[in-house]
């Protein structure tokens, strides 16, 4: 996956995992029955019922989440209280589906409200700050389509678009940054 430094691995034509090589080798091992899997994981198993019915749908355990809150942060990853909070970014599961446009929504589990707070609002600010500076038109429209709360201990991202509104942003430099 271009110079994250992620693999990706299709195990049949509706199943891909991805991650750093010793995800990799823990996912495979835990698929060939060599070391525990996921179904001994309630934690992760508590997600599944929120995003299993989507068209596309991802859980991602402590480590992944907060690889990929660091991603959409960028530069807002160096505010203070950001190391502190990452800590604290328990699981998160996300969920697409592409009836009449394009829908995305994110779930982030924090263990309290502040920590949901905090992110909802780093995330503000950095949605914020990309409109203001250097977002394309696309990434305007995408970005005023997004919403980013928080209720109780669980940061909520919710995307909408249509499917010409979710082609444009396809072709944004802020996408292709995204899959580099």
């Amino acid at each position: 996956m271009g110079a994250s430094g992620m693999l990706v691995t299709f195990l049949n034509p509706t199943t891909m995992i991805f991650g750093d090589e010793d995800g990799m080798k823990a996912m495979l091992d835990a698929r060939d029955g060599l070391a525990a899997n996921m179904l001994t994981n309630s934690t992760m198993m508590d997600l599944i019922p929120g995003v299993e019915t989507s068209a596309v749908w991802s859980i991602l355990d402590q480590k992944g989440t907060q690889y990929m809150m660091h991603s959409l942060l960028g530069d807002a990853t160096q505010v203070t209280d950001y190391e502190t909070v990452k800590k604290r970014l328990l699981s998160s599961r996300y969920a697409m589906d592409f009836d009449h446009g394009v829908k995305f929504n994110l779930d982030v589990f924090t263990p309290d409200t502040f920590t949901a707070a905090t992110m909802s609002s780093l995330l503000n600010a950095a949605a914020l700050y990309r409109k203001t500076t250097t977002a394309e038109a696309s990434e305007k429209t995408a970005l005023s389509a997004t919403d980013v709360t928080s209720n109780s201990g669980t940061l909520e991202v919710r995307f909408k678009a249509s499917d010409s509104e979710f082609a444009s942003l396809l072709k944004s430099d802020l996408f292709q940054a995204v899959v580099k």
